[in-house]
């Protein structure tokens, strides 16, 4: 077996968004069991430590992605490992989960790394920037600017707090919808192609939701999961919200707001989402079949975690309006999340 690494690419859907426990009580109490949650990282609840557990360790999963950033990290970060001297094509293998738009990366000369822009369509007219929302801090804003949403020192974010304005205006001056789906597609099939040249083992977890390559059928298709990641998630009601809330949808509307409020992939959907990858690339790239070393667990399984973890920490309070409003987001739309 030549494989050794196996490279994920994407955003806070692959870094393990939504699970920042070292900041977060009610994902920490939430969650109780499942992980050990000691490193302060997203690392354990991501899909790519689920596909760590299941391939053992023969070889060694590297998350790479992160959140609020996009497609132009993906490609900068990846030619970083195939463009190093020693890179041996037939010991990695990618995985993509592709944004969609609305995120532009920059480099930011005085902080000498790299800043991620993330921005929103007017609604109105489809093309334009949204404007600002001055009352709302940058990270929050219609128009935010970021180094690393969850790790940024003061003095970093003193830097961008008084960029904002300036990556604003330009943003404004410089996008529009048409052009930036045009700019995407074209880039995708560069980069794709950049990969096929290179004979590079690759499969897209998750395609961008918008873009226009006329030809993606007959060149890509191929590499492609029968299904994105993304859908599962959606489709099958998966997200750290549904997840930690105590109803089903079938228990009525207004039951909606129970449970955390994060629509990232819970952890069923982490396990749900690597066990296909693994059955994939199982399939796509090794002639003797890898040994699964992991059952993984159920979304019932983990449910039920969380909520006897719920029911544990509920005993434990004697006022219960103090318990529903440490963890739930209730209809009344207030949460400490």
């Amino acid at each position: 077996m030549s494989v050794k690494y196996i490279n994920c690419y994407g955003t806070s859907f692959t870094q393990g968004g939504g699970f920042e426990y070292w900041r977060f009580n009610g994902i920490k109490i939430a969650y109780r069991g499942l992980s050990p949650m000691i490193a302060n990282t997203h690392w354990e609840f991501s899909w790519p430590c689920q596909l760590q557990k299941f391939v053992g360790n023969d070889m060694t999963v590297r998350n790479y992605g992160k959140c609020g950033f996009g497609n132009e990290r993906i490609y900068r970060k990846t030619h970083e490992i195939i463009n190093k001297p020693d890179f041996k094509a037939e010991e990695h293998i990618f995985l993509f989960e592709f944004s969609d738009v609305g995120r532009k990366e920059f480099y930011h000369a005085y902080l000498d790394d790299y800043v991620i822009c993330n921005y929103y369509f007017n609604s109105e007219d489809g093309e334009t920037i949204l404007d600002e929302e001055v009352d709302r801090p940058r990270k929050f804003n219609q128009l935010s600017l970021a180094l690393d949403y969850w790790f940024e020192t003061q003095d970093q974010e003193k830097i961008l707090d008084y960029d904002l304005g300036n990556f604003r205006e330009h943003m404004k001056k410089t996008t529009t919808l048409r052009n930036t789906i045009s700019t995407m597609s074209k880039n995708i099939e560069m980069f794709l192609s950049y990969l096929e040249f290179n004979k590079i083992q690759y499969v897209i977890v998750q395609k961008p939701f918008t873009f226009e390559l006329f030809n993606w059928d007959k060149l890509f298709k191929h590499r492609c999961l029968k299904q994105d990641i993304g859908s599962d998630m959606k489709d099958s009601y998966m997200t750290i919200w549904d997840e930690t809330n105590p109803y089903t949808v079938e228990d009525g509307e207004e039951n909606e707001f129970e449970g955390i409020d994060d629509k990232h992939g819970g952890y069923s959907w982490a396990i749900q989402s690597a066990k296909r990858i693994f059955d994939d690339i199982n399939n796509k790239f090794f002639k003797n079949k890898l040994s699964q070393n992991w059952e993984g667990l159920t979304y019932d399984e983990v449910k039920k975690a969380i909520s006897d973890n719920f029911a544990q920490h509920k005993k434990s309070k004697s006022d219960n309006e103090v318990f529903e409003q440490e963890f739930l987001k209730r209809s009344d739309k207030q949460t400490l999340f």
